[in-house]
Parts: structure tokens; sequence; C-alpha cells
């Protein structure tokens, strides 16, 4: 049950509320070491509730799966991005016509 590494705030805000998404479907884990090092830990309460999360035996496995969501969620971008300019392609070259040096009128386009 350690801290997990090189976490920023964002991705401890992320754990602790993908930790309370799970309790609230789940039930409450079993957590009482972790909320004892949790009261211990200096700060606020949302620096507890980040340091309860980082601590729970559960954190590992959510720390991946998270990963794997924001790998997955870049994937989808960019595949997106790349679609995207190919339909802008496609369209810029339909409206040229076949030879490329049509007159085209914008407003019409629009």
């Amino acid at each position: 049950m350690t801290a997990i590494p090189d976490a920023s705030d964002f991705n401890r805000r992320l754990l602790a509320e993908a930790m309370r998404r799970y309790e609230d479907t789940q039930g409450r884990a079993e957590d009482s070491h972790a909320a004892a090092l949790a009261r211990v830990t200096a700060g606020d309460l949302e620096h507890r509730i980040m340091a309860r999360a980082q601590l729970m035996p559960l954190a590992p496995r959510l720390v991946t799966a998270l990963q794997q969501i924001t790998a997955a969620t870049r994937l989808v971008i960019i595949i997106g991005l790349v679609f995207a300019v190919l339909t802008g392609a496609t369209a810029i070259r339909l409206a040229l016509g076949p030879d490329g040096d049509e007159t085209i009128n914008f407003f019409l386009l629009m």
C-alpha cells in the first residue's frame, strides 16, 4: 500500500474521483489502513482524500485503467483529426472541379 509515484495534481484528483465512483457502485472499500495514513497527512480535506485514494489497495488497478482510457481518448482524437483533414481536402477538391482551375463562388459553398 504505497503511494502512486509521479502523479500530478490532476491525476491524483482523477484517481480520487475514480475511487469515489467505484465505491458508489461497489460499496465502500476496506480502507482502514489507508484512512489512518490519510488522516495524519498534512493538508486540507482535499489532500487527505487524494492521499487515501492513492493508498488504497485498488489504486494501481484504477491508475492502469485511467491510463488506458487516456490512451484510447488520444487515439480517437488523432483519428478524428485525420478524418477531418481528409474530409476537408476532399471537399476542396470537389469544389475546385476536375481540372482544379474553376472559379469558386464562396457564398454558394457556405
